[in-house]
């Protein structure tokens, strides 16, 4: 879903370039008459209305050197650094990426393939993006930022420690657009500086698994594989997130599908093991309704199963499995304890 504060600064770009003119501070392009969409959306429209299916997508791919990028439909499981070499031809080394967008694009794995979720890929040099360089203290990047985080003092207090607690400083409010990099002069990564903090809770379930690095590297990719999904997120993005070499990785995990198939089953077997101790408190209607508000809350608040919600939510219609678990868990048994509250409200009178 798209929070309330969308547009992202790239479509504001857009609009400034098209029509000569930019939108005030927190306007959004809808209430000035203007509907932005691009190709691919405009093309599914298409296809849904005449009841047609395609095995692929229109996308943007660029070349980053020479500053030229046109749109191209691919087909899902096309190799992206196959389509990207064959469409700009490169001198020496260049590096490939991929994402939903330039400013949130990652190094793309040299069998990484496109998917649903990459609208962007490019080929060029390595960005000349380093946190490295310090923070001049312009206040761009914090005045830009659409979600109205305040990533000067964030990046501030970071520069001081780089594990300092930031909670308080509305970085959970990030939309990962990339404006506070493309206005600061510094170009430093805000993604990269935010990501290090550690959670707010630790999950009291995971905790009595003991914290390790495979914990870690699960911690890690459900945070990745719930905002990007599983394909568009490679081993390389999950290492760096971790803080290990891709070699290290490969100790615990021997792919990227058996790092989500643990996910998946530590997240049944802590929601059934949530289930089961509500269950064991149940002696009479009071009891009943408190568990049900319990498990509610859990499904709607706990970090872990919120994240593991979200994974669900993308991965459904990928996966014949994934969409059976997310009934299951989200919808079916839900329905069926407020179903059982109910008929004891009913009977009670």
């Amino acid at each position: 879903m798209i929070a309330a504060r969308y547009p992202m600064v790239e479509e504001r770009l857009l609009i400034r370039q098209v029509f000569g003119k930019g939108l005030a501070r927190g306007a959004y392009p809808v209430d000035e008459g203007i509907l932005v969409m691009n190709v691919q959306t405009v093309y599914q429209i298409y296809s849904l209305l005449t009841d047609q299916y395609h095995n692929g997508r229109f996308v943007t791919l660029a070349d980053l050197d020479r500053g030229f990028a046109r749109v191209e439909y691919v087909k899902r499981g096309e190799n992206i650094e196959e389509k990207l070499k064959s469409c700009f031809p490169q001198d020496g080394d260049a590096v490939c990426f991929a994402g939903s967008g330039i400013m949130s694009a990652h190094i793309a794995e040299n069998d990484e393939c496109f998917s649903d979720s990459i609208s962007f890929a490019a080929i060029g040099q390595s960005a000349n993006i380093s946190n490295d360089a310090a923070c001049k203290g312009c206040g761009m990047c914090s005045r830009k930022c659409p979600a109205g985080v305040n990533v000067k003092k964030i990046v501030k207090r970071r520069e001081k420690d780089k594990q300092a607690d930031i909670s308080d400083l509305g970085a959970e409010n990030c939309i990962h657009c990339g404006s506070c990099t493309f206005f600061a002069e510094p170009g430093k990564t805000f993604r990269s500086i935010s990501k290090r903090s550690k959670y707010r809770k630790e999950l009291i379930f995971m905790e009595r698994r003991g914290r390790n690095t495979k914990q870690k590297i699960m911690q890690e990719s459900m945070k990745l594989f719930s905002i990007s999904g599983f394909d568009t997120v490679s081993i390389r993005t999950i290492a760096e997130a971790v803080g290990v070499g891709n070699s290290a990785l490969y100790k615990h995990f021997r792919s990227k599908k058996e790092i989500l198939d643990e996910i998946v089953s530590y997240s049944v077997e802590y929601y059934l093991e949530m289930g089961k101790q509500q269950m064991m408190q149940i002696h009479g209607l009071e009891d009943l309704q408190k568990a049900c508000l319990t498990m509610f809350d859990f499904q709607t608040k706990d970090e872990w199963m919120v994240m593991f919600r979200r994974l669900l939510v993308i991965e459904q219609f990928k996966d014949p499995e994934m969409a059976a678990i997310y009934r299951k868990f989200f919808i079916d048994l839900p329905l069926r304890s407020q179903g059982d509250l109910f008929r004891q409200l009913m009977i009670k009178g």
